[in-house]
């Protein structure tokens, strides 16, 4: 929905769609922390909520959003107080190596994580894994968090 020049979550029409087909119904609710303007990144926190009240899963598109320390606040408030059973982060948008890999993690190892581990194994090329580890020991923890700091700071520049 549009708020102001915005493009917004609509709780209310997520919520209308899940009770108009009934939530037994409903495969997950997909939402996305990765936008480009004017589209924000969707409200997770009351998606989340939406989904533990109505008992669907959820799954987020985070793409970018390892890098943002306000959506990783945002996702794990979403965990604490509502329901988050999925994200799927781009390994190239998140830790510059090159496209191709993907992560799929969730809160809990025993729910659809573990399910899509089940169905998927073997069918995927070990390049993006070998470049995201590769890429994680040269770098280390120390300059990965440098370069959180950066950003940061070089968004404030921009801002300015």
């Amino acid at each position: 929905m549009l708020d102001n020049e915005q493009l917004v979550t609509n709780i209310e029409e997520i919520k209308a769609a899940i009770e108009r087909v009934t939530p037994a119904k409903v495969l997950c609710v997909f939402s996305t922390t990765s936008c480009f303007a004017p589209r924000t990144p969707d409200n997770v926190v009351e998606i989340a909520k939406l989904c533990k009240e109505h008992d669907v899963f959820h799954v987020v598109n985070n793409a970018y959003g390892l890098q943002c320390g306000k959506i990783t606040n945002d996702l794990n408030q979403a965990q604490k107080s509502g329901r988050l059973d999925v994200l799927i982060s781009s390994t190239d948008k998140n830790f510059m190596v090159p496209v191709g890999g993907s992560i799929i993690y969730g809160p809990t190892k025993k729910g659809l994580v573990e399910k899509i581990n089940k169905f998927y194994p073997g069918r995927a090329s070990a390049s993006p894994l070998m470049d995201l580890f590769l890429t994680f020991l040269q770098m280390g923890e120390t300059n990965l968090k440098r370069l959180l700091s950066e950003r940061k700071n070089n968004y404030l520049y921009l801002k300015e």
